[in-house]
């Protein structure tokens, strides 16, 4: 046998050894103690000194903001916080036209190892695809906006859409 065979054998014996011992000796009968003879006046006592010093401590003023938030309803989704890096990336680029009657709807994207894909209306494009609507192309995806060209105009620069 291995030696790692070995210590695996003792630490085994030495399991079995302790739970012969756990069980046939030092669990005596007669050891446990009776639940009906403890006074009930003790246990009451006991119930009601730790309530006393639960109620006698002061809730710090984190705890009573989180109790006063709790009843309120959310405005928004509190786990979402918008950068202003993000507005800022979101505005509307002074050297193309904007998103003309907001009719493109930019609303995200992802970016794998083979690329990137932007996700447009609700569908899902590569840079260079023809988009569902006749005449625009998507040309450059940016992490905050996707520029989108269209046939015979200027090219548009949709931005991502900000959902509070």
């Amino acid at each position: 046998m291995k030696r790692r065979e070995k210590i695996i054998i003792f630490f085994a014996l030495i399991a079995v050894l302790y739970g012969c011992y756990n069980f046939f000796i030092a669990s005596t009968p007669g050891t446990v103690t009776d639940i009906s003879k403890i006074d009930p006046g003790a246990s009451k006592k006991l119930v009601n000194d730790l309530l006393s010093k639960v109620l006698k401590d002061e809730l710090s003023e984190r705890e009573l903001y989180a109790i006063a938030q709790a009843g309120k309803d959310w405005t928004g989704n509190p786990f979402m916080k918008i950068k202003d890096e993000i507005k800022k990336a979101a505005k509307f680029d002074k050297t193309a036209p904007s998103n003309p009657g907001g009719n493109l709807a930019y609303c995200g994207f992802v970016e794998t190892v083979n690329g990137k894909l932007a996700i447009i209306d609700g569908r899902e494009y590569e840079e260079g695809e023809a988009l569902a609507r006749e005449g625009y192309c998507l040309k450059k995806i940016l992490k905050y906006r996707v520029l989108v060209g269209v046939k015979g105009k200027k090219d548009i620069i949709v931005p991502l859409m900000a959902i509070n």
